[in-house]
């Protein structure tokens, strides 16, 4: 078994799918499910731009799902354009997810 250099496993191509991982819980999956405990405690969408599309397609439950699947996957998609832009790209979705996450905790704390 050949050991693993300490370089390699601090390298970008190392970290890069755990930084995937950790936004896709975030954004993908602890946003949506905070926002639907914000929807069903009674509030609404705070992103104006979201808030607006969802006006215009339904706000419902589904629908509301079908545009955060589809803002993950551009996301995802966009940054393997270019190599370049994926850490960058994940670094942000996290950064993104962990304050969309922690503003849903924090409506839902007033609400209860």
């Amino acid at each position: 078994m050949m050991a693993t250099s300490p370089s390699h496993r601090f390298s970008r191509e190392a970290i890069q799918p755990w930084l995937w991982v950790l936004a896709i819980l975030l954004f993908g999956f602890g946003d949506t499910l905070t926002s639907v405990m914000v929807f069903r405690a009674g509030g609404a969408e705070g992103n104006v731009l979201l808030a607006h599309v969802l006006q215009l397609v339904g706000s419902s439950l589904w629908a509301f799902l079908a545009l955060k699947l589809a803002a993950s996957a551009g996301i995802i998609v966009a940054s393997r354009i270019d190599s370049r832009t994926e850490l960058i790209a994940s670094v942000a979705t996290i950064g993104v997810g962990t304050y969309l996450v922690l503003q849903n905790l924090a409506v839902l704390s007033v609400a209860l």
